[in-house]
């Protein structure tokens, strides 16, 4: 400051200190008004501040109770919200993943036992040919043989029990007098099937006992001229069926005949059978007709029946003993021990399968099972050792 210094040594000493001394009071003053002003800019920005933050503050309560109405959620609630989709997506993923685990474990599961089923429903059945005829259609390769055999034993089998039927009905007709009764087709005779000729005497007998002579004579000279039922019912002694009052009047006269001896009371109803017969229902022509085509059928189905069972009685060979067996029944007894071996198999690998799948599905870490087709395989193969 040369020009200052300059002026001071104009001054002289007293001159001098005057002005130094108000200099000095002048810094003091400006130093005492910087200090306060400081103070002051420094209350200033903190009273500001403090507003701001509670404008701040306020205006987010504001926009939070708006927020709550409006149904906004606060970034709290969001991130919760995020945590909790977070969660649900994993889960999601998982229950994906475990899905299709189970999925792919129970298609091969299915694809391993699908043979294996089919040979236990087979079995099941407790059918020789149901059984072999299942092998045929799984074993491509047997063919028509197996299917041939299959049929055969069913053949064999149904055939048997036929032809035992027939033999009960036809000595049981026999016995009680039906050799005296005409009208059989298969004898050329009328329009009567077997089966329909079996009925008719088992009517009559059971009401007449074993038909004789005198009452066999009196129903021969109306079949074929009666309708068969309506024979059958009247020649049994339920002659109000008729529906007429002389009908009625003849049944009157049989129910006073209960009690007496077959002999007596078949001569009897001969003697009604001629005196009312005009009281029974008639057969028609187109009656006999169908009658005698439907008795053809059924004649040659029994007698069909009757030759099969002949023949599955009289094939045969010798086995390895030198022994002379029957062949149906060798193939029947066979298939019997097949199927019982089946059954037993066959519940060791369904008892294998359903280990490895419970183990899948209960399992928390399925992606860790690898390869199940190979893994209930060999549990399979396990118990069947």
């Amino acid at each position: 400051m040369p020009q200052l210094d300059n002026y001071l040594v104009t001054l002289g000493v007293k001159g001098q200190n005057v002005v130094l001394s108000q200099m000095d009071k002048i810094q003091k003053k400006g130093r005492n008004l910087s200090k306060s002003k400081t103070v002051v800019d420094l209350a200033a920005k903190q009273a500001t501040q403090k507003a701001k933050t509670s404008a701040v503050i306020e205006s987010a309560k504001t926009q939070a109770a708006i927020n709550k109405k409006v149904g906004v959620p606060d970034k709290k609630d969001q991130k919760k919200d995020q945590k909790k989709d977070q969660k649900k997506d994993q889960k999601k993923d998982q229950k994906k993943d475990d899905a299709q685990n189970s999925e792919t474990m129970g298609k091969a599961v299915k694809k391993f036992g699908n043979h294996t089923d089919k040979f236990a429903h087979a079995a099941a059945t407790l059918s020789p040919s149901s059984f072999i005829q299942t092998i045929a259609s799984t074993l491509p390769f047997l063919g028509a043989a197996a299917m041939a055999a299959g049929g055969a034993m069913e053949s064999a089998k149904s055939s048997t029990a036929g032809a035992y039927e027939l033999s009960k009905r036809n000595t049981a007709t026999n016995y009680y007098g039906g050799d005296k009764i005409r009208g059989r087709a298969s004898e050329n005779q009328g329009s009567l099937s077997n089966s329909e000729h079996a009925m008719f005497v088992s009517a009559v007998s059971g009401s007449m006992g074993k038909i004789q002579k005198p009452l066999a004579d009196a129903i021969n000279g109306l079949i074929g001229k009666k309708d068969t039922r309506a024979l059958a019912r009247v020649a049994a002694g339920d002659w109000e069926s008729t529906g007429t009052d002389k009908g009625w009047m003849a049944s009157q006269i049989m129910s006073g005949m209960e009690g007496l001896p077959p002999s007596i009371k078949q001569k009897i109803q001969a003697s009604m059978l001629k005196n009312f017969s005009g009281e029974i229902q008639d057969v028609t022509g187109d009656q006999t007709a169908r009658q005698g085509r439907a008795a053809y059928y059924e004649n040659a189905q029994e007698k069909q029946t009757t030759r099969l069972a002949d023949t599955a009685a009289s094939a045969s060979f010798v086995d390895a003993s030198g022994k002379m067996v029957n062949s149906m029944m060798a193939m029947n007894d066979a298939l019997n021990d097949m199927q019982n071996a089946m059954v037993k198999g066959a519940g060791k690998m369904v008892t294998a399968i359903s280990m490895v799948t419970d183990a899948t599905m209960n399992s928390k870490t399925p992606r860790q099972f690898q390869h199940p087709t190979i893994a209930g395989f060999n549990e399979a193969m396990r118990l069947f050792k």
